[in-house]
């Protein structure tokens, strides 16, 4: 079994790495290639899942529904993954930490780690725990 904090410390591995629409390194990432990256790196098979090939901002819920395929209902606990929606359909991702929450965020060009507001908070629209994290 992974703790989550090992989740935690994983992400932020990344903080500060460019954003990079469909990255999967440290060379660049985007809010799903964070989530791809950290999961590579804690052991968690997730090539299988890797979403590819989708526009900068989804629709038809392909991102919902190919997380959903792998990642289980979560809690909105550290270390869990969070779904949000800015408008519309779903379309970003971040992981809970103990300060707030981890994200590559477009807006600032990079993975950034910050508190997780009242704003940020109506945004979520489901949560997600990885595989085999307790």
């Amino acid at each position: 079994m992974i703790e989550k904090a090992a989740v935690v410390c994983a992400a932020r591995h990344y903080l500060g790495v460019r954003w990079h629409h469909q990255g999967r390194s440290t060379a660049g990432v985007d809010c799903l290639g964070l989530i791809v990256c950290t999961a590579r790196d804690l052991g968690i098979d997730e090539a299988r899942h890797d979403l590819k090939a989708y526009a900068r901002l989804p629709s038809n819920g392909v991102m919902e529904r190919r997380l959903s395929c792998y990642l289980s209902p979560g809690n909105c606990d550290v270390g869990d993954i969070l779904l949000f929606r800015f408008s519309g359909e779903p379309q970003h991702l971040g992981i809970v930490t103990d300060y707030g929450m981890i994200h590559a965020f477009i807006q600032a060009h990079k993975v950034v780690e910050h508190r997780l507001d009242e704003v940020w908070r109506s945004r979520i629209v489901r949560s997600f725990s990885f595989p085999g994290v307790c």
